[in-house]
């Protein structure tokens, strides 16, 4: 993957359009919002167990982050969604860009997911604490077309969450790089980054979901 980034023009906080979901749930202890930053909770579960959590969502439009993690008992969960308008300029014709996602996962329930138009990458952690990504890393192949100077929306969609024994997951989107027809890195192009609301979407967060299969293993794991 090529590291070299074209400038970028862009509105420098995540937009008020954007959907957030935060889930800290600590058994005793539960806490949700709807707006970036952290939240966090320690509480105490059945049979006197421990419980702590963590969820995030930070960044800029170009580059977020998006974080969940849980310790003993407990389990953290973030999602965040957003329409993106993109133009590319100072150059001619057409060309193709890749959006720089990446997600990570360790530990027993750790998972991630990012998502930015067609391409996605997903991540999740087994029980040996090994990681089980689908699919294989970005290459300048998983890329979107665009055309100099014509405005294109696309939906960058990140979610994450852990539980049990320090499970962990986490989503980044940090950046665009653009290419020409033939694969050569365009520096000198410039990427105009601005939220935008188109008609409503069929976007629900994944938190919810998320949370409810960490609750399923970790009820698996009680029982045994």
């Amino acid at each position: 993957m090529f590291k070299l980034m074209p400038l970028l023009l862009i509105v420098p906080l995540l937009g008020q359009a954007a959907t957030i979901s935060l889930s800290a749930n600590c058994g005793s202890v539960a806490y949700t919002s709807n707006q970036p930053g952290s939240i966090s909770c320690t509480g105490f579960v059945q049979y006197g167990l421990s419980a702590q959590a963590v969820a995030s969502v930070n960044g800029f439009l170009d580059s977020v982050s998006v974080s969940g993690s849980g310790g003993g008992d407990g389990y953290g969960a973030a999602s965040y969604s957003e329409f993106l308008q993109i133009t590319i300029t100072n150059g001619t014709g057409a060309g193709y860009y890749v959006p720089e996602i990446s997600v990570g996962a360790s530990g027993f329930a750790g998972g991630a997911t990012a998502q930015f138009g067609s391409i996605q990458e997903q991540v999740y952690a087994t029980l040996s604490g090994s990681m089980i990504p689908y699919p294989t890393a970005l290459t300048p192949g998983d890329s979107l077309p665009f055309i100099f100077g014509v405005p294109q929306t696309q939906q960058v969609m990140l979610s994450a969450g852990g539980g049990g024994a320090g499970g962990s997951g986490t989503a980044y989107l940090s950046g665009i790089t653009v290419y020409d027809t033939n694969g050569n890195v365009l520096s000198s192009a410039q990427v105009s980054v601005v939220e935008t609301t188109p008609e409503p979407s069929l976007f629900i967060p994944l938190c919810a979901a998320m949370a409810a299969a960490f609750l399923v293993r970790r009820r698996i794991t009680s029982a045994h």
